[in-house]
């Protein structure tokens, strides 16, 4: 599915097998269906990976949210630099992360004017929060933030 048309295209759509109600936003590029992606980020690399990359070249972006402790300290994100490393050793073509939590980002909906700095990887590009629909500002909440690698 295309990046920037998921969430309209969704909207035409039917359910589908992978357990996604008709309506609902698909995934982005190569992404994992929200709340799908139920192991780890390193799992759902290695499955985007397994795509023919030279074939989908612009297509097939991978968005992943990470747990914001795990990028905090220097191991963390010497950990986060190995596995970006080890994804694109496997032939991968392009991977962004949010590490922002669900909490903040509720927040920046509560509140938008406290939040007007808040960035946030979309599909392909960084925007301010506060700036999307809430449609797509819950599509961004809805994304898995990963605990752990």
């Amino acid at each position: 599915m295309g990046i920037s048309n998921y969430l309209p295209a969704g909207k035409v759509v039917g359910a589908t097998p992978c357990g996604r109600r008709s309506k609902e936003p698909l995934s982005e590029g190569v992404s994992p269906f929200a709340g799908s992606d139920t192991s780890t980020p390193l799992a759902a690399m290695r499955s985007a990976a397994k795509l023919n990359q030279d074939v989908h070249s612009g297509g097939t972006l991978l968005n992943l949210r990470l747990n914001e402790d795990l990028v905090k300290t220097k191991r963390g994100q010497s950990n986060l630099g190995a596995m970006i490393q080890s994804f694109f050793s496997l032939g991968a073509f392009h991977v962004q992360f949010n590490t922002i939590s669900t909490e903040v980002l509720r927040k920046a909906q509560e509140k938008p004017e406290d939040y007007k700095d808040l960035l946030v990887r979309v599909a392909g590009y960084s925007t301010q929060f506060v700036n999307l629909s809430k449609s797509m500002q819950d599509a961004i909440i809805a994304r898995t933030a990963h605990e752990n690698y």
